[in-house]
């Protein structure tokens, strides 16, 4: 027998991948997991970005970097999507990632300590409240409307059990689809503020909109640097990719390198 450690013990099979060994059986339609349909890859355009970015920057491509990301990516995630949602950062503000999972892991590892509090949506996603687990924090679920989070129960539960993170999915949340109004955002930021709670959003379907107007993230509002984005391509362009970023306070960001 393997003498695995306390934290791993707390973990059981991974659901989502249990989920995703279903999915690959071609006879099975499965809307239990959130994978792009494979006709919907832009194979050739990705085929040419890659030559181009090896031709005109295959050392840097190739070579070590900076844990933050190459310079070139933290600035293109900059100027095409950070900005346009109205977010005040530069990128020193911006770390390239492993997808957004790892990103989770890396808010998880700076900020979570055993007994810590963390609020979380009901439902959430599966993944990232199994992930929760190894930290051996308590989470606290919240109430949900039509809407999404509801302030004055986020309210009660920060008064009650003075949490040290609260995780969201605020736009097209997983499972529920639902999307949070601007006001509330703004509130959640001001109570991050006021509380000194950590806000973990994950913004991974964002992007995704075909018709309204878009919604900014909570990030654009937070005035103190308790709101970490993090963002994925994988949802826009391609999960194999395993590209994803973190917005964050430079001290924070610090610690995660």
């Amino acid at each position: 027998m393997y003498s695995f450690s306390n934290r791993m013990n707390e973990v059981s099979a991974r659901a989502v991948r249990e989920i995703l060994k279903l999915t690959a059986d071609p006879n099975v339609i499965a809307f239990s997991a959130g994978s792009p349909a494979n006709e919907a890859f832009p194979i050739e355009t990705i085929q040419e970005i890659m030559n181009e970015a090896m031709e005109k920057n295959g050392t840097k491509v190739l070579q070590y970097g900076i844990t933050e990301g190459l310079d070139l990516l933290r600035e293109a995630y900059l100027n095409h999507l950070a900005v346009p949602k109205g977010l005040s950062v530069s990128i020193d503000n911006i770390m390239t990632t492993t997808g957004a999972t790892q990103g989770i892991h890396l808010a998880c590892d700076v900020f979570l300590d055993p007994g810590d509090v963390v609020l979380v949506e009901s439902p959430s996603f599966l993944s990232t409240l199994m992930l929760f687990k190894k930290y051996f924090v308590k989470c606290i679920p919240l109430e949900m409307d039509e809407d999404g989070i509801m302030i004055e129960d986020l309210e009660e539960k920060i008064r009650l059990h003075q949490p040290k993170m609260l995780y969201t999915i605020p736009t097209f949340q997983n499972p529920t689809g639902k999307t949070l109004p601007e006001e509330r955002r703004k509130k959640i930021a001001e109570l991050a503020s006021e509380n000194n709670v950590i806000v973990l959003e994950d913004d991974p379907y964002g992007d995704l909109r075909y018709r309204g107007e878009e919604i900014s993230p909570i990030k654009k509002f937070d005035q103190s640097g308790h709101v970490i984005l993090i963002n994925s391509f994988s949802k826009i362009i391609s999960p194999g990719l395993r590209v994803g970023a973190i917005v964050a306070d430079e001290k924070i960001l610090g610690k995660m390198t």
